[in-house]
């Protein structure tokens, strides 16, 4: 069988990652595409997509995320049960591109939240209302969405209709319920997120089946992620976060390999036998107004940097997966950093691995690391060059020299720069290595092995 042809699975030697289902590692290595926020038309569109899906995979990416329910997508757009095959159509082309790239995709199926008309809150935004079922009888408010049996036998109906179409597609990474199911306005979400994943393993058993909530931004959301992850059908454990200063948790407004990473240790210790993933980050403007103006002066690319690598050297199962695709990855061209982060882990087995996360503060270093059977992954981060030195101060960062560390049972390492794509072998002397210089941040490749 051709890995084109292969499922991912949770992986049968460490359930905190995936494989291919011939026992392969798969990291997944990519960001959101949900949706065009460019208008045009349906040619003009899947140009686009198929751009964004070219420039991932040429830098080493094999994952990305659509919303099914966009409009340019939703297939449910005149009743409800009633599925438009056009738009079916256009969600094949983006399967259909994917498999040509040796790409894998997750399907989010909804993501509205009332049911009421709903502007966008700046251009190119997603609109959260849904008035069609209101409007046909269906249900008069959310809380009767989730609970009515009608209801529910028409969701399942829906499920089942995808299923029809995508069942025995491999391209399909796994099926997301519903994005930030949380945020609804209504009750019963958590009992109809235990019944539907328990619908999407009977419908697609080759497929995972996942369910997402709204940003860790706030002490209350600890009781959501642990609700969920309780929940046995639930396969991957997903985490929201943003560098947001109008959030509750003053960890969202500072560094963003910190909120990243502290992200994924919260799900670990929740959920410490699940693949954790920090399926959503970026930047904003207070409370999710709109797009951080910082991605403007980013032109290096270093929030993007940090929220990619953070996340796998803290435990998670793959790199972070940036939102705001377009307004910042795109139009700053910044897609060669999931190039550098593919060179670090493309011969890294961590199901092999048994990985066990920590991180250690030699100032003015942080360094985040896997300690492995055979291999001891780190990633050192120059905790003094932060998004406020320069992207609002402008400061460059500061090439540090010389920095000593313990490399315990080491037997050989080098270093990789993701600035400068630049591999270097360093010599291990009474157990510690000298990093020659680091700027923003470098990885170090232990091997323990003869």
């Amino acid at each position: 069988m051709s890995r084109s042809e292969s499922f991912i699975r949770v992986s049968s030697r460490d359930p905190r990652y995936f494989e291919y289902d011939d026992g392969t590692p798969y990291i997944p290595v990519g960001l959101n595409l949900c949706f065009p926020r460019r208008e045009g038309s349906q040619s003009e569109v899947l140009a686009f997509m198929e751009r964004w899906l070219r420039q991932l995979a040429a830098n080493g990416g094999n994952f990305f995320r659509v919303w099914c329910s966009h409009p340019f997508f939703e297939v449910e757009h005149e009743r409800s049960g009633v599925y438009d095959a056009d738009k079916a159509r256009r969600l094949h082309a983006v399967v259909k591109m994917a498999r040509e790239q040796g790409l894998r995709v997750k399907l989010c199926l909804e993501h509205f939240r009332h049911l009421e008309e709903d502007p966008p809150r700046f251009p190119g935004a997603a609109t959260f209302g849904k008035p069609l079922y209101r409007q046909d009888g269906t249900v008069t408010d959310m809380t009767t969405f989730f609970t009515q049996p009608n209801s529910r036998a028409q969701f399942k109906r829906k499920i089942a209709w995808f299923a029809e179409q995508f069942r025995h597609e491999p391209t399909i990474f796994g099926w997301e319920l519903w994005n930030e199911i949380n945020t609804v306005q209504g009750e019963g979400w958590l009992n109809w997120t235990q019944d539907m994943l328990h619908e999407l393993r009977e419908q697609f058993p080759n497929h995972l089946a996942m369910q997402s909530l709204g940003s860790f931004d706030r002490d209350s959301m600890r009781a959501h992620y642990q609700a969920v992850g309780a929940l046995e059908d639930n396969q991957v454990m997903q985490v929201h976060r943003y560098l947001d200063q109008g959030a509750p948790l003053a960890i969202c407004h500072g560094s963003m390999a910190e909120l990243a990473a502290d992200a994924v240790r919260e799900l670990r210790a929740i959920t410490p036998q699940k693949p954790v993933l920090l399926a959503e980050v970026g930047a904003v403007e207070p409370n999710h107004a709109a797009p951080s103006h910082l991605y403007a002066d980013d032109a290096h690319g270093m929030l993007l940097h940090d929220l990619i690598f953070a996340p796998f050297f803290s435990g998670a199962a793959g790199c972070g997966q940036s939102w705001h695709w377009d307004f910042y990855v795109d139009d700053q061209d910044l897609w060669h950093h999931f190039s550098r982060f593919f060179e670090v882990i493309q011969q890294i087995d961590p199901t092999g691995q048994q990985f066990m996360p920590f991180i250690e503060q030699k100032h003015p270093i942080m360094v985040y690391g896997l300690r492995g059977n055979d291999v001891t992954l780190l990633w050192c981060r120059d905790i003094e060059n932060t998004w406020q030195t320069e992207l609002v101060e402008h400061h460059m960062p500061i090439q540090r020299r010389d920095i000593t560390l313990a490399v315990d049972a080491a037997r050989s390492a080098s270093l990789y720069d993701p600035w400068t794509h630049e591999h270097t072998q360093v010599s291990i002397q009474a157990g510690h290595v000298v990093i020659p210089s680091l700027t923003r941040s470098l990885c170090l490749i232990i091997s323990h092995s003869k």
